[in-house]
């Protein structure tokens, strides 16, 4: 594995990341979710058992809306579909050394990003 693989690696997980926690395009996912778990409050206000999709649906809005949370979550799945795809020799190092790389990459560039867009 070179450099540019690795970087390659990051720049998809921080891309995947971006597109699923923050662009426009999902957004309707994310506003359907965050519907589910306002659902799910209300049914605990109102002394009742949320639903299962109800209590997934917030956890999705906390995995979604936290971009280190979210970020983990791709660079695993992008550290295995790499592996997969290439078949390096020792999966059980190079998956997590590069889904760790690759997702501390992408949370601190979307954090970097937002502080951005605050100014």
């Amino acid at each position: 594995m070179n450099a540019l693989t690795v970087l390659l690696l990051c720049a998809a997980t921080y891309r995947l990341t971006r597109l699923i926690g923050a662009d426009t395009i999902t957004q309707p996912v994310r506003d359907r979710l965050e519907r589910q778990a306002a659902e799910g409050v209300a049914a605990l206000d109102k002394h009742q058992v949320p639903t299962r999709r109800q209590r997934a649906g917030g956890w999705a809005v906390e995995l979604v809306s936290c971009p280190w949370c979210l970020s983990v979550h791709v660079g695993w799945w992008v550290a295995v579909v790499w592996w997969a795809a290439v078949g390096v020799a020792d999966p059980g190092l190079w998956v997590p050394v590069v889904a760790l790389t690759a997702s501390t990459f992408a949370g601190a560039s979307s954090t970097l990003l937002s502080l951005a867009d605050d100014r």
